[in-house]
């Protein structure tokens, strides 16, 4: 009996009406004490109240029950009773509202005037339990912005932060954050926050304190969403405070664990916004929390990485994080075996590394072999690998000992497997930083020894097929770099680079793209193999063809046509028409007499072709066959020279001496060298004797040139010397099989045939001359010298006459010359 008396007295129910044993008249008590609600005796209402509030106690389930059976609304009608019903039926509604559904019944307009009436019962009225149950109710429906804005117009501020203040009620202060916590979420509720001259937030620090888990989890809350937000007023008015310091201490409380997680998404929050970004770096609880971090559980060296990598990223604060030694807290958190805490580890150490002395501190054989750890790639790169990277990368660029390091630890090898991985697998900005790291390499000897090989430059010129800017910059410089190794230029040709470089020079909207390709080409033309490749891909043409203001803004463009002039005067003259006297003749200079509508042609490709109808091709070929040369075609040349007239050689019977000579000569894919040229230029050696003047060198020159070229016949009209120049060069090409005709093969020639041979000539027996065309196909030759009169000592140019008057020198521009050149 007396246990029975003790169980009710706990209870406070009687055991016949003990609920929770499901009697089958539990449901219409239940629906009576709620009908009775309506009652006007006020015990019968204080009982059935009292009754309802013991059955809401008991589970959740009968909370969901009362809602359904529409108590709410009979609850909210009590409002006007006696302070004892007050506070039950305020107290069963806040019970209610921690379902959803009674929420949402709760959130109509026309429980609005309700809604107002608690909100004023919550400001002015003096009864504590009355306020608790209010601030829960206004708690629980200010999740609705509706409400917030309903109940905000009235001063709530006020009676929140006085009770913040105040009181010592545990449950009434919980309900009270709950409700400021809750008006956060309104625009309007956290713009008018910092014009509130109530709110302090040391009160909620000073409210931590007391160590009421409730209370401090909704402290907590609070300042996560004030940080969140960071509205600047609120941020100055938490620094002043100290708020990262004071989270600092929570860490440092073991026996406060379960705020960890919040705290540190404070801190962080915090660490996002200027004003509370780095203030706290000279604190004693910063130097305590980089002390806590070496020796903390793994748990949170995540949350530890990520405020290193926030404070690390800020230039103005890094000669005082390494005047602290912070770089010893972020090196410890090497120690983990989690992924991604290494990668933010990387990531502060790289940012740290921008300091002179933290990046000489770090860069030790542990931290380099831990970052190569996680560079270690399988099929892929995670985000993982793209920071080890990145941090690499920084090392490399900063401190020349990076490199011995990585080799030691085998991370060149590293970085070449992601170099040969390409862009197809690598991320573009990891691909580009790897390419600038092979470019601090390959700039050592032993770097260039073991790194340049075919696979290397293949990847190189694989790399401009995909579309990056950035990394087709850098494939560039290393390409420039490497062009004097003919390994590399052979891996060229074969892979088709002539194609690629000349699709981005041509199609490049990029300037400094552009220029780069340039700079290579520039360079690839001091090798004449590659020049001529560069010439059979109309490299000239496409960069003739820039317009003149691109031209002038980029003098490379015209760097490169001088060095193709100067490699191939052939397309010189063919593109200008003039050689000057400084530009002598090659070894195999060729020119071609007829418009040529064509790309200008290497000699290679037109030896390739055979007889040609319209096109003669001269060849200027001064190469010597020792097995041809004998002393009776000297003999033979000084009975041509000496006087035309005496000329003994006919046409037919030249052809018939060439043909003695041995077939191979004639293989109509390679000429042979010219047979007489060197004869001739061995002759006039030999007369010209340093006693002579230069006009008398060029007269004597000019002679010999008319004696080789005036054909068998002087006394031929105009157009029967055409004829038997035509002829002639038919018959050449027959017996040549090519239409490419060596000067020296000539015996008529005219204005070309005798302007060429005359070049010829004077670039080896050292007598200065240019070779000039004009129109209609008329050529000659000029040639500069200082003679006496009213221009002494200046230099003057003048037309040689190798047609009419045989050694004739007319000043360029006089009428004679004039005449000479048919200029009208």
């Amino acid at each position: 009996m007396k246990d029975s008396k003790k169980k009710k007295s706990e209870t406070g129910i009687d055991k016949k009406r003990d609920i929770p044993k499901e009697k089958t008249y539990i449901s219409k008590e239940v629906e009576t004490s709620i009908t009775i609600l309506e009652s006007p005796e006020i015990s019968v209402v204080t009982e059935a109240l009292l009754f309802l509030s013991k059955y809401a106690d008991l589970k959740d389930e009968n909370l969901v029950h009362l809602q359904k059976k529409g108590i709410l609304p009979k609850l909210l009608s009590l409002l006007k009773k006696p302070i004892p019903i007050i506070r039950l039926s305020l107290r069963l509604v806040s019970l209610i509202l921690t379902k959803n559904d009674a929420v949402y019944e709760m959130d109509h307009e026309k429980n609005d005037d309700v809604l107002l009436e608690i909100n004023d019962m919550f400001i002015n009225n003096p009864d504590d339990p009355t306020k608790e149950f209010c601030a829960g109710i206004l708690a629980k429906m200010a999740k609705s912005t509706r409400i917030v804005l309903l109940i905000f117009k009235s001063d709530l501020y006020t009676p929140i932060f006085h009770i913040l203040k105040t009181s010592s009620n545990a449950t009434l202060l919980a309900n009270v954050l709950e409700l400021f916590f809750n008006l956060l979420d309104a625009p309007t509720a956290i713009s008018v926050l910092p014009t509130d001259k109530g709110f302090d937030p040391m009160i909620l620090i000073e409210r931590m304190k007391e160590f009421d888990p409730n209370t401090t989890q909704w402290i907590l809350q609070i300042f996560k969403k004030l940080t969140y937000v960071g509205v600047d007023q609120i941020m100055k008015q938490l620094k002043e405070c100290r708020i990262i310091e004071n989270m600092f201490k929570i860490l440092f409380e073991p026996s406060r664990a379960q705020y960890y997680s919040i705290a540190f998404e404070i801190i962080t929050n915090c660490l996002q916004n200027p004003i509370t970004s780095c203030y706290f770096v000279e604190s004693l609880e910063f130097l305590e929390f980089c002390k806590w971090s070496k020796y903390c559980s793994g748990l949170y060296l995540l949350p530890c990485a990520l405020i290193f990598e926030k404070i690390t990223n800020i230039p103005s604060i890094k000669q005082l994080l390494f005047d602290l030694s912070v770089e010893d807290s972020v090196l410890y958190l090497l120690r983990s075996k989690d992924k991604k805490v290494l990668a933010i580890t990387c990531s502060c150490i790289s940012n740290l590394s921008t300091h002179r002395y933290c990046c000489d501190k770090m860069l030790t054989q542990v931290v380099i072999r831990e970052i190569l750890k996680l560079m270690e790639i399988d099929k892929s790169p995670t985000s993982y690998n793209e920071i080890a990277v990145e941090t690499i990368y920084n090392f490399c660029k900063r401190n020349s000992r990076t490199i011995n390091l990585l080799e030691a630890y085998n991370g060149i090898d590293l970085i070449m497997k992601y170099f040969h991985a390409g862009l197809e697998n690598i991320p573009p900005k990891t691909y580009q930083q790897i390419l600038e790291m092979l470019i601090l390499f390959i700039a050592t000897p032993p770097g260039q020894q073991s790194l340049l090989t075919p696979e290397f430059f293949a990847t190189i010129i694989k790399g401009f097929q995909f579309d990056y800017e950035e990394t087709n910059l850098l494939c560039l410089e290393l390409m420039t770099f490497c062009i004097n190794q003919k390994i590399f230029r052979d891996t060229f040709i074969a892979m088709g680079g002539f194609e690629m470089i000349m699709n981005l020079l041509k199609f490049s909207k990029s300037k400094t793209m552009f220029k780069n390709i340039l700079i290579f080409v520039h360079n690839t033309l001091v090798y004449r193999k590659m020049a001529e490749l560069f010439l059979s891909q109309n490299l000239f043409i496409v960069l003739k063809n820039f317009p003149k203001e691109i031209q002038e803004e980029v003098p490379l463009i015209s760097r490169c046509l001088k060095i193709l002039y100067s490699l191939f005067l052939p397309l010189k003259f063919f593109e200008t028409g003039r050689l000057e006297v400084s530009d002598k003749l090659k070894n195999r200079f060729y020119l071609i007499t007829l418009p040529w509508n064509h790309p200008f042609p290497c000699l290679e490709i037109l030896e390739s072709n055979f007889m040609c109808a319209s096109k003669v091709i001269y060849l200027v070929d001064y190469r010597i066959d020792k097995s041809e040369i004998s002393t009776s075609s000297s003999s033979n040349l000084v009975k041509r020279s000496s006087k035309s007239s005496k000329r003994s050689l006919t046409l037919s019977s030249q052809l018939t001496s060439s043909s003695s000579r041995s077939q191979t000569e004639f293989d109509p894919f390679k000429l042979a060298c010219d047979p007489y040229l060197m004869d001739y230029i061995l002759y006039m050696r030999k007369h010209l004797t340093k006693d002579l003047n230069i006009e008398d060198q060029v007269k004597i020159v000019a002679i010999f040139v008319d004696a080789q070229l005036c054909g068998p016949r002087e006394d031929y009209t105009q157009p029967q010397k055409l004829h038997s120049f035509r002829l002639h060069i038919q018959s050449l090409k027959k017996k040549l099989e090519n239409n490419i005709i060596p000067i020296g093969y000539l015996k008529i020639g005219f204005h070309c045939e005798r302007s060429v041979l005359f070049k010829a000539i004077c670039d080896k027996v050292c007598i200065p001359c240019a070779l000039v065309r004009g129109s209609d196909s008329i050529y000659w030759n000029e040639v500069p010298l200082i003679r006496p009169g009213h221009n002494k000592g200046n230099l003057q140019y003048y037309v040689v006459d190798l047609l009419e008057h045989i050694g004739e020198m007319y000043p360029v521009g006089s009428r004679d010359a004039n005449c000479y050149c048919k200029i009208n």
